[in-house]
């Protein structure tokens, strides 16, 4: 019997380690085309600054963004239960395998915000989902941030995207419209991460304001 649990033990940790193996393969690829994500954390640093209190992450994956917040009380939630089992082991927060639209956190216990490459994800019912989820946990008044794939314009990037889990890529005006139902967008602009392109979308729960709105026509320049 002691030998059937050693057994068992060593494979669960090779297979572990093999999870590990392609978790780190395809994340150091993301991480290249990407040029290390500089411009991302150049967009979290910007709009939360030297960050205190309780921040979420929703679609969080290995939890590699957590580093940008060392003063702050950090949780990353994921879907992928693989990713957060990773992101355990390897970076500092607390990692909740849970959906984005019922991530089981307290309502307004959180500061902030923010998601990364989230929505192209998922279907349009999920993205509203989502955005009720966050409007439920965030804090009156408090920030969220949301950098999202812009659709492929060029063949480089049409072929690229085409190698992403996700692929439901859409126009910037259309997010605009269903965040202006939940938030109030203070502003929006462009990065471009070595072959990437993102919408990035500054926005607070509001105090008593009017929802509802559509956003028309977004104007987005790109920023540096």
């Amino acid at each position: 019997m002691l030998k059937f649990l050693l057994v068992e033990k060593r494979l669960s940790i090779t297979v572990m380690k093999l999870h590990d193996v392609k978790i780190r393969i395809i994340f150091f690829l993301r991480f290249l085309l990407e040029f290390g994500f500089v411009e991302e954390k150049k967009v979290l640093s910007k709009e939360f600054g030297d960050f205190r209190g309780n921040i979420v992450d929703i679609g969080c994956g290995i939890g590699n963004f957590s580093s940008c917040f060392p003063h702050a009380r950090y949780t990353g939630v994921d879907i992928d239960p693989n990713l957060i089992d990773y992101a355990k082991r390897n970076y500092r927060g607390i990692f909740l395998a849970r959906p984005g639209e019922e991530t089981g956190l307290e309502t307004n216990s959180f500061k902030g915000v923010f998601t990364i490459g989230l929505f192209h994800h998922v279907d349009k019912k999920t993205v509203e989902a989502i955005c009720r989820e966050i409007q439920r946990v965030v804090k009156p008044g408090g920030i969220i941030v949301v950098i999202e794939d812009d659709r492929p314009e060029t063949g480089v990037r049409r072929m690229l995207f085409s190698l992403d889990a996700g692929g439901k890529f859409r126009a910037p005006d259309y997010f605009g419209n269903v965040f202006s139902r939940f938030f109030t967008i203070q502003k929006t602009y462009r990065i471009y991460p070595g072959f990437w392109r993102y919408t990035v979308f500054v926005m607070r729960t509001p105090r008593g304001s009017r929802l509802g709105a559509k956003s028309e026509n977004l104007r987005i320049p790109r920023t540096k």
